[in-house]
Order: structure tokens, then C-alpha cells, then sequence
């Protein structure tokens, strides 16, 4: 399905069961019957060289910013995943590494003996 505005005015008139060519009627009506619909509607208006109203552009850019750092915290979260991902496999490709990594997710009370001051809290082995 194209995204072009024609189409989606369609299918909101489908959803809601109301038509209209009035873009101030069209609003009113996503608005009432599919509010989550309003910005792609929006957006694919201004896409298309439709005139805005103030309103309705200032709400497009606030939508469009919002998007924007959400992509770029994406971006981010996603670069961290794959840093993560190869020092992962690194670590499980070299046998030394592979130590190093264990001995620090080990606790310490199986990595070495207990200290002697560790021996006298109740329920410490001896």
C-alpha cells in the first residue's frame, strides 16, 4: 500500500467510519478515532507540499525530533551491543582472556580460600 495522503484518509475513513474532504474535519476526526494515526497522517501531508497550520506543523516537528533521538539512542544502544559482542567473542576465542574473564565472575570464595578474618561471621566454614 503507498502511504501517500489519499490512501491514508481512505483507510482512516475505514477505521472510523466517517469521510470527509475537509482537512480541518479530517483532523477532528483522527484526532477522535485513531489519535496514533495523526502524526503519520501529519507527516505524509507535509510530505506532500500540503500548507500546515501552525498547530499541526509545530506538533509534525515536535513528533519528527522525537523520533529523531530515539533513533539516535538507538544507534547508540546498538554500537554498544556491538562492541559488547566482539569483546564476547574475543574472550571466548582466547584461552588466557577466557581465565582472566572467569576469575573476575568468580566469586571470591571459590576463586581462593577463605581469609581468616572471613572465618569469623557466623555460618563461615572453618
Amino acid at each position: 500500500m503507498d502511504l501517500s495522503t489519499e490512501n491514508l484518509v481512505a483507510a482512516l475513513a475505514v477505521i472510523s467510519g466517517e469521510q470527509s474532504e475537509d482537512m480541518a474535519e479530517i483532523v477532528a476526526i483522527v484526532r477522535k478515532a485513531e489519535p496514533n494515526f495523526a502524526a503519520t497522517l501529519f507527516s505524509a501531508w507535509r510530505a506532500e507540499g500540503i500548507e500546515l497550520s501552525p498547530a499541526l506543523r509545530e506538533e509534525v516537528d515536535e513528533i519528527s525530533g522525537r523520533i529523531e533521538f530515539y533513533r539516535s539512542v538507538a544507534a547508540r544502544l546498538l554500537a554498544e551491543v556491538d562492541s559488547l559482542t566482539t569483546i564476547s567473542r574475543g574472550l571466548r576465542r582466547s584461552p588466557r582472556s577466557k581465565r582472566r574473564c572467569c576469575s573476575v565472575i568468580t566469586p571470591m570464595s571459590e576463586s581462593r580460600p577463605a581469609s581468616r578474618s572471613a572465618r569469623i561471621w557466623p555460618g563461615s566454614p572453618p
